[in-house]
């Protein structure tokens, strides 16, 4: 927290970042023109290279997705999943690999979300979690679709994600201390018929690589590049724009690497020499916190669901969602849409359950839903069953009321073997009968049993056999009511 303070005071002081750089809406980066402080001693020689090695190095993420005060303008969890699934695979080459410190965190303030200046962020920087690289999605991002403040945080504007953006890369190839390849030319206009020696203060990178250790970002593996606006490669993967450095050298600009500003299907790769900053800025800059031992549990199979499967047809006030319990996965999230693009969400949660109650539904109206799971370690869903399920509501509802004529009710053991007693201790407030019964998911009965309760503390046993492992449910019915709780069967 020390350290954000510091940077933020000396980011007011310098007149560093107060506003966005004086960029349109939607500029690809907003992230401080030039090279850090860390790259320049890099470069210089004060620190000692990191070679790629065999050895894997992992970088714990902290990821937020801000909302407005009331929840709206939030994000799909399934997206963050495939974006830093996209992310590591961007990575892979470098021998760098990202994973969760803790589940995906959801923070509700709309000053933050739609942030026009890093100062706004700063605020929001004071959520950030030490000795983890902090990540926030917001739907404003300054009006960049991302920015990088090294050591402090990251922030990813959601407009601009999806699991065939490099965004994420791009950014985060700042945080381990790399400059766009186009060092110098931020915020300048080429003019090919006079074409500086310098420009803002950096060297302009020629042709021949004669100065590429001291011109632009310093990597005599990216060639000259001195577009600072999106832009389309050709087949070749260069620019259609034929450039002139200023030897009158003539050169298109390589669009495969993620540290420049050409289009998304252009971009492929880090070079060798960005790859050897960016890990040793990991094992110097991170070294606190960048680890090289690291147990990676890899999902293997998608989560089997249980109920609903398309075509299900569902009481609107009484629908519950179940899929089976997966040791590869720690927690599970799921979303119930209007529309299959899941863009009208009515529900969503992140969850260690196997099962969800939904909320009250619209009657004789289709709903979608799907669920994905996932450790700290590993997001990315293996895609062996369907995306999603499709269920409809009935055109009335259950009768089922919850009430209160029992004081407390406790059922075990829960989860439960596949045989055996299921056991019931309920206080009662008064005598009377109830009735016992366990359901399947969708409302067939599996047993029931009538008891005579007294007043005061009662246990009641029912009997299952030969249960598949799932989600069950038991309901307890009164003159005055029914209750009901889920039962887990191993």
């Amino acid at each position: 927290m020390k350290n954000i303070l510091f940077v933020f005071s000396f980011m007011l002081l310098s007149g560093i970042f107060l506003k966005a750089q004086n960029t349109a809406p939607n500029e690809f980066c907003g992230t401080k023109p030039g090279k850090s402080e860390w790259l320049k001693k890099y470069q210089a020689g004060k620190l000692h290279a990191a070679d790629r090695g065999s050895e894997k190095l992992y970088v714990p993420l902290t990821v937020t997705i801000v909302t407005n005060d009331d929840g709206s303008k939030s994000y799909s969890l399934n997206n963050v999943f495939d974006e830093l699934c996209q992310l590591n695979r961007d990575y892979d080459a470098s021998g760098i690999y990202f994973y969760l410190n803790t589940p995906v965190r959801w923070i509700a303030n709309t000053a933050w979300n739609n942030h026009k200046d890093y100062g706004t962020a700063f605020d929001m920087f004071q959520n950030n979690v030490e000795k983890t690289v902090n990540v926030y999605y917001c739907s404003d991002a300054a009006g960049n679709c991302g920015y990088d403040i090294m050591g402090v945080g990251m922030v990813l504007s959601k407009g601009c994600m999806g699991p065939l953006s490099h965004t994420w890369a791009h950014e985060m190839g700042h945080e381990l201390s790399l400059p766009h390849t186009f060092v110098g030319w931020e915020g300048a206009k080429y003019d090919a018929t006079a074409v500086p020696d310098t420009i803002n203060g950096y060297q302009v990178e020629l042709v021949s690589r004669s100065n590429c250790n001291t011109a632009s970002d310093g990597f005599c593996d990216t060639p000259p590049d001195y577009l600072n606006y999106r832009w389309d490669c050709q087949a070749d993967g260069k620019s259609a724009t034929q450039l002139k450095d200023p030897q009158g050298q003539g050169f298109r600009v390589d669009g495969s690497f993620f540290m420049s500003y050409s289009k998304f299907d252009c971009m492929t790769r880090f070079s060798a020499e960005q790859i050897a900053a960016m890990r040793t800025n990991c094992l110097t800059d991170k070294g606190s916190f960048v680890t090289k031992n690291f147990n990676i549990t890899t999902l293997k199979d998608s989560v089997r669901v249980l109920i609903p499967l398309n075509g299900s047809l569902l009481k609107p006030d009484n629908a519950v969602l179940s899929w089976i319990k997966n040791d590869d996965y720690t927690h599970y999230y799921y979303e119930v849409a209007r529309d299959k693009n899941f863009n009208y969400l009515v529900q969503s949660k992140l969850t260690t359950d196997t099962f969800a109650l939904l909320n009250p539904l619209l009657v004789s109206k289709d709903y979608f839903w799907r669920i994905s799971g996932f450790n700290l370690s590993s997001a990315c869903q293996p895609q062996k069953t369907a995306r999603f399920f499709k269920f409809t509501t009935d055109n009335s509802f259950s009768n089922v009321v919850d009430v209160n004529f029992l004081a407390a009710v406790k059922v075990f053991p829960n989860p439960l073997g596949s045989e055996g007693l299921l056991r019931v201790a309920l206080q009662a407030q008064r005598s009377g009968k109830i009735a016992l019964s366990l359901h399947h998911m969708n409302g067939s009965v599996i047993s029931r049993k009538d008891f005579q309760i007294s007043d005061g503390e009662n246990e009641l046993t029912i009997q299952h056999e030969n249960l598949s492992a799932g989600m069950y449910l038991l309901r307890i019915d009164a003159a005055t009511g029914s209750i009901q709780r889920k039962i887990v069967v191993f």
